[in-house]
């Protein structure tokens, strides 16, 4: 089977990114990011004048070659055509980050502060450009739906998703450690260990499936969502739904 889809969506994906680039850097968006900063430094330009330069002419390049290549089925195939789905997601999130999160604040800004609260109400509803590109991907996804030339790239993301999760418990240096004390890195480890084993005692009592009770352990020893996420591709978790 050949995966990479014949279409110019991944070269119009480097095209708009090179316009952003190109607007940013040569001022022509000036006033629009100063209607952004709303009063204050604009803190994305740096990024605005060179991310979307190197991603760009990558993503106009392979887009040329997927648009008019001959394509054959392969390893490379299988990989490239994931390509187009990265660059997607990529785009969405420069957008949301540099433009939309910043407008949503904008716009806060101008409604007031809320009652006697003192803040704006997308400080109150935690309306950054993580959340806003959460609600953009529901939207995609729920109403749009995911383009066929996108799907492989779609779905490789998910591996990004579960390596950031785990780079989590990477936070903590050896130094910070150190400053906890033998004692209570003993103790840590042990109720983190004993939480686990507890658990997987319990699930085999119940005679619950090793997977399940794998990510459940995981998820009451160590940090909930994010070890369960982080710990269900090792142990080959599968969804289960009732009858």
């Amino acid at each position: 089977m050949v995966y990479t889809k014949k279409s110019p969506a991944l070269f119009i994906i480097g095209i708009i990114m090179l316009a952003i680039w190109w607007l940013a850097d040569s001022g022509t968006m000036a006033p629009y990011i100063e209607h952004l900063a709303n009063g204050k430094k604009y803190k994305y330009l740096g990024e605005l004048t060179t991310i979307p330069l190197y991603f760009g002419i990558v993503a106009t390049v392979i887009g040329l070659w997927q648009w008019f290549g001959a394509h054959k089925e392969s390893h490379w195939d299988y990989y490239s055509s994931s390509i187009a789905g990265g660059m997607f997601i990529l785009l969405i999130a420069m957008l949301v980050r540099w433009f939309v999160a910043p407008e949503v604040a904008v716009i806060s800004t101008s409604m007031g502060k809320v009652g006697d609260t003192g803040s704006y109400i997308h400080k109150l509803l935690g309306l950054n450009y993580v959340v806003l590109g959460i609600l953009t991907g529901i939207i995609i996804v729920n109403v749009f739906k995911v383009p066929a030339w996108a799907e492989n790239g779609v779905r490789l993301s998910r591996l990004g998703l579960k390596t950031g999760v785990i780079l989590l418990g990477t936070l903590y240096s050896a130094a910070e450690l150190k400053n906890l004390g033998g004692l209570s890195i003993v103790m840590i480890g042990f109720f983190v260990l004993g939480s686990v084993g507890l658990v997987l005692w319990l699930g085999a009592r119940r005679k619950i499936p090793n997977s399940m009770g794998g990510v459940l352990s995981a998820g009451m020893g160590v940090c909930g969502v994010s070890a369960t996420v982080a710990a269900a591709p090792v142990v080959q978790a599968k969804s289960v739904s009732k009858p």
